[in-house]
């Protein structure tokens, strides 16, 4: 189950963190699998240097430092896809589509 994980990433907007992690916190836990970090575990210099490039590639960069509870719903969405990219997944997957009704998904043109 594990190795099958690694290979979908998930984007998951309603993400219930607990504590105050910083983005490129948020966004190591990725490589991890789990929602905090993991205690005594410490990334290798180049999951850092991975977690700093999708931060940059995203536009998060200026808030790298930034703490969860303190970032708008507009840059926690690219939090989270870098989260989710961590692990280099084959397949991106995004929770929002399954949960919003289709009606707000797809606006239909009254004119």
């Amino acid at each position: 189950m594990h190795q099958l994980r690694s290979y979908v990433g998930h984007v998951n907007p309603l993400q219930d963190l607990r504590s105050p992690l910083k983005i490129q916190d948020v966004v190591l836990t990725g490589r991890t699998n789990t929602i905090e970090r993991v205690p005594r575990w410490n990334p290798a210099p180049e999951q850092v240097a991975t977690a700093d490039r999708l931060i940059e590639l995203l536009g998060l960069s200026n808030r790298q430092r930034a703490r969860w509870p303190t970032l708008s719903q507009r840059e926690r969405g690219p939090a989270l896809i870098s989260r989710a990219l961590m692990p280099s997944p084959k397949l991106l997957r995004d929770t929002i589509a399954q949960t919003t009704p289709a009606s707000t998904r797809h606006p239909v043109d009254s004119g």
